[in-house]
């Protein structure tokens, strides 16, 4: 799996386990919801800066997106 595979998983695992829908992860870091689709499909390179507002308002350190 490369990065941007795992960064998918991730996002997706982490933000079911928090009960957060697409939308109210997307509305809380300013983006739409087609935007966090698109990066749990695994079709987004993100930034640095955008795994860090992902992580902050999941509540998890950055490396919890990035680690396999």
């Amino acid at each position: 799996m490369d990065l941007v595979e795992t960064v998918a998983a991730n996002l997706r695992r982490i933000r079911e386990e928090r009960g957060m829908t697409q939308d109210e992860i997307a509305a809380s870091i300013g983006a739409h919801r087609s935007y966090v689709s698109s990066i749990e499909l695994g079709l987004r390179n993100l930034t640095l800066r955008s795994v860090d507002k992902l992580a902050k308002q999941l509540e998890v350190p950055p490396c919890d997106l990035l680690l396999e």
